[in-house]
């Protein structure tokens, strides 16, 4: 998935074919898609969610940060 994405970053924008974007852009969305899964499916592992919280909640705030300081990110 990171190096569909970075070979993609990396091409000078006259270089870069609709079909190399869309290619890679379905990499990615998979890619993220199977980590949420994973995600979600090693949280259901544990009969006690509460084992979890902490994660979820710093997860989330680093997320939000992190975004924070992407140029470009809404």
């Amino acid at each position: 998935m990171w190096e569909a994405l970075k070979v993609i970053a990396d091409m000078d924008v006259t270089t870069v074919s609709g079909d190399d974007a869309i290619k890679a852009a379905k990499r990615a969305v998979e890619g993220l898609t199977l980590m949420v899964l994973a995600y979600g499916k090693a949280m259901s592992m544990s009969t006690s969610p509460s084992d979890y919280e902490d994660l979820t909640s710093y997860w989330g705030q680093f997320i939000d940060t992190l975004m924070g300081k992407i140029n470009g990110a809404v």
